[in-house]
């Protein structure tokens, strides 16, 4: 399908979403679509992401992602089985007043798209909204901003990090130290900051300035450097095998469980494939372990007792992948980051100084 048909089927779908969820005032595209024009043809793995602004709806403090503004955990739909809509419910507080909109890396890069985003407008709010970014987002103020926040939420994952128990959340949360650092730096560069390929982006960015050594370090840190393509290849077929389980029996909200959902693997797999077959099976890890991790708590909370032998043995394959074996390697590896995360705030400012 061509991305004119996939936004045409957008708007049809939020035509049917707006008859069954109260106070929805508007809607826009974000994401990867965003990239394309109406006449390329869509990649059938990648999903679709609707922002939708829903007025008078207070916000569920059990939300998985840190930005301002959000409601709720995402609403993954899969559509006549072809179609992975990703709904991402913000409050009309996230747009307006304006500087919490400039001050937010997600929105203003996907409303400075050069294709129109708009899905449903009936007051011209996000109308307002573009055209806000569009005048300001990009001075260096904001982009200075932009970037703080993305250093607070590495730090922050960084925080948590040290504080959480839970093996499998423990080294879930590490791996968004990598994807918020990779936004800063996008950030800096006036680049569109992006999770999935977000350590392919980081790694051009440091080969660009000549800080490949500090993107080695972040490697380390998040155990992605041992990752080879045989790696990742067995990894996304172990999703493959236990995903559709974890999507049967999902009862518990647990953070990220949103992403257990039909349709998903396709998403999942070929995404990760995609960029380990581009020859970069490291920046694929994060993708294809997150997906793993989530999933994995998800059957070690609601499986029936006799099946979690075999999924707390996958994640002591999967740690034995990445060398995070046991608990000992935690305290120096933890400091290590927060070193790490020092020095890639100096190659941001470094950027934004040169600019």
């Amino acid at each position: 399908m061509q991305v004119s048909d996939i936004k045409n089927e957008a708007r049809s779908f939020l035509d049917t979403l707006r008859n069954r969820t109260t106070n929805i005032c508007a809607a826009h595209l974000m994401g990867s679509i965003n990239d394309f024009s109406g006449s390329d043809p869509f990649p059938p793995y990648l999903d679709v992401d609707i922002a939708i602004i829903q007025k008078d709806t207070e916000r569920d403090p059990t939300t998985s992602l840190p930005y301002p503004g959000l409601l709720r955990d995402n609403e993954i739909y899969y559509v006549d089985e072809s179609l992975l809509f990703e709904c991402v419910y913000f409050s009309p507080e996230a747009y307006c007043p304006d500087e919490n909109l400039l001050s937010s890396p997600g929105l203003t890069h996907n409303l400075a798209c050069g294709e129109n985003p708009v899905l449903y407008d009936p007051d011209g709010f996000i109308a307002r909204a573009i055209r806000t970014v569009k005048e300001r987002a990009f001075k260096p103020e904001w982009i200075k901003r932009r970037c703080l926040d993305q250093e607070q939420y590495a730090r922050g994952a960084l925080q948590k990090t040290k504080e959480i128990d839970v093996p499998g959340v423990k080294l879930l949360t590490l791996g968004w130290v990598g994807v918020y650092l990779s936004g800063m730096i996008a950030e800096a560069l006036k680049q569109t900051p992006t999770h999935r390929r977000a350590l392919v982006n980081l790694k051009r960015f440091c080969s660009e300035h000549q800080q490949e050594e500090l993107y080695r370090r972040l490697l380390t840190v998040l155990g992605y450097d041992r990752m080879t393509a045989d790696a990742i290849n067995m990894l996304t077929d172990r999703f493959g095998q236990i995903i559709d389980r974890a999507i049967e029996i999902k009862r518990t909200p647990i953070p990220y469980s949103f992403k257990v959902a039909p349709g998903i693997e396709d998403y999942i797999t070929s995404g990760t494939l995609e960029i380990a077959q581009e020859g970069h099976p490291q920046e694929a890890a994060f993708w294809i372990i997150s997906a793993l991790l989530v999933t994995g708590a998800v059957l070690l909370t609601d499986a029936p007792e006799q099946e979690k032998p075999g999924y707390i043995q996958d994640f002591a394959n999967l740690t034995g992948l990445l060398g995070m074996d046991g608990i000992d390697h935690w305290p120096e590896r933890l400091n290590t980051a927060q070193k790490v995360i020092d020095d890639f705030c100096l190659f941001a400012h470094q950027i934004l100084q040169a600019r």
